[in-house]
């Protein structure tokens, strides 16, 4: 489906938003891409791409620092919406969400969100 902005169909025609199953997920938080970034957080998807070969999709980024404290989300926004709009997170005890940002803090994924999200099917652009 191509991507409009208004009523204007000149904008992004090019765009679509395509639905895609998740076949595996890695957390790649601190480790250096093939950019030479190092994102604080970040995961990597695999999902099947045209003719079926896996095609990998990294999301994540830094978080916004101040003095050396976390501050916000910054670059790694993707991942907080990817997060909090997740029955995975909606459905956890306060006390668990806690524990889960404190790891995420650190710039670790925990593991039964990345088993949460194979299988899942997502939408991107």
């Amino acid at each position: 489906m191509g991507l409009s902005f208004g009523g204007s169909t000149s904008f992004m025609k090019n765009a679509f938003a395509d639905t895609i199953l998740v076949s595996d997920v890695k957390d790649v938080s601190g480790i250096t891409n093939n950019f030479g970034n190092t994102p604080d957080l970040a995961i990597e998807i695999e999902f099947p791409g045209q003719n079926g070969t896996p095609f990998h999709q990294t999301l994540g980024g830094n978080f916004k620092r101040e003095n050396d404290t976390i501050v916000s989300w910054g670059g790694a926004f993707v991942l907080q919406n990817l997060i909090q709009t997740s029955a995975f997170f909606k459905t956890m005890s306060q006390r668990d969400k806690d524990d889960f940002l404190a790891l995420i803090e650190v710039g670790k994924v925990p593991g039964n969100f990345i088993k949460f999200l194979k299988g899942k099917t997502l939408h991107k652009i």
